[in-house]
């Protein structure tokens, strides 16, 4: 198996596990490599200004979708009164 592909195996076994101290045991590795592995692997943060904004706005408009969907299935969901 390359190195690679061992990284790969460690990564899918720490996110199939229960917890990564449990996928090193058995990989027989050091825990702390399977935690700088995940940190290595991890999309990196946007670092525009902009950009966070954006995505800021786009989360609290999607909130804000949520809560109304959740009002509109709370006032469905209960039977007509008479």
């Amino acid at each position: 198996m390359s190195t690679d592909a061992f990284k790969a195996e460690a990564l899918r076994l720490a996110r199939e596990s229960r917890s990564t101290q449990a996928a090193a045991r058995a990989l027989n590795i050091d825990p702390k490599r399977i935690y700088q592995r995940q940190r290595q692997a991890q999309a990196p943060l946007p670092a525009d200004p902009a950009e966070v904004r954006q995505l800021r706005a786009a989360n609290r408009r999607l909130e804000q979708e949520l809560e109304i969907l959740k009002k509109a299935i709370a006032i469905f969901s209960t039977p007509p009164t008479r």
